[in-house]
C-alpha cells in the first residue's frame, strides 16, 4: 500500500483566508488566533490521515478522535468543511484520500450508555487506555508542544463555556 500522504510541513503551508475570515465571523478571537486554530487544525488532520492508514496497515489499533480537549479545533474543522470543495481538494492532494467528519452516531451513544451501566469502571478502564494510546500517538507524531497544547492548555483556554463566550 503506497502512501499518498505529503509532508507535514507541506501541509502546513496551505493557506485558506476564507476558512479564517468565516471563522472571524463566528467567533471573537484575533486573526493570530483564527489563524493558529487552523494551523493546528491542519496538524490534526495529518495525525488523522496518518493514523488511518497505519490502521489500514494493521500497524495501530485504534483511531485517533477528538474529544472535549479539542473542541475549539473541532469548531475549526467544522467551518473547513463547509468550504466543502477546497476540503475536498486539500484532503485528496495533501493525504490522497477524504477524511470524514463522523460524529457519535445514536446507537453507539446508546450503546455506550448501556455499557457505563453495566460495568462503569470497564468502560472508564477502556477510555483511559485508548486515551493513552491516543496521547502517545499525537506525542510521537506531532512532539510534545503539541500534546500540551491540546491537552493541558486549550481544554482550560477553549472549554465549552469560554467557547459559548467567544461565539458571536
Amino acid at each position: 500500500m503506497e502512501s499518498n500522504l505529503r509532508e507535514l510541513s507541506i501541509i502546513l503551508k496551505y493557506k485558506n483566508q476564507d476558512v479564517i475570515y468565516r471563522f472571524l465571523k463566528l467567533f471573537d478571537v484575533s486573526k493570530e488566533e483564527a489563524e493558529e486554530l487552523f494551523y493546528e487544525t491542519k496538524k490534526w488532520l495529518y495525525a488523522s490521515a496518518l493514523n488511518q492508514e497505519l490502521c489500514k496497515k494493521g500497524e495501530v489499533d485504534f483511531l485517533i478522535g477528538v474529544n472535549d480537549d479539542l473542541l475549539m479545533l473541532d469548531e475549526m474543522w467544522h467551518n473547513f468543511i463547509l468550504f466543502t470543495i477546497d476540503y475536498k481538494e486539500f484532503c485528496n492532494d495533501y493525504f490522497g484520500f477524504f477524511i470524514h467528519h463522523q460524529p457519535l452516531k445514536e446507537k453507539d451513544g446508546k450503546n455506550q450508555a448501556r455499557q457505563e451501566k453495566l460495568d462503569f469502571k470497564k468502560v472508564q478502564d477502556e477510555r483511559k487506555i485508548f486515551f493513552k494510546k491516543q496521547y502517545s500517538f499525537i506525542y510521537d507524531v506531532l512532539g510534545k508542544d503539541t500534546l500540551v497544547k491540546w491537552h493541558k492548555i486549550w481544554p482550560v483556554k477553549y472549554s465549552k463555556e469560554n467557547i459559548k463566550t467567544l461565539r458571536k
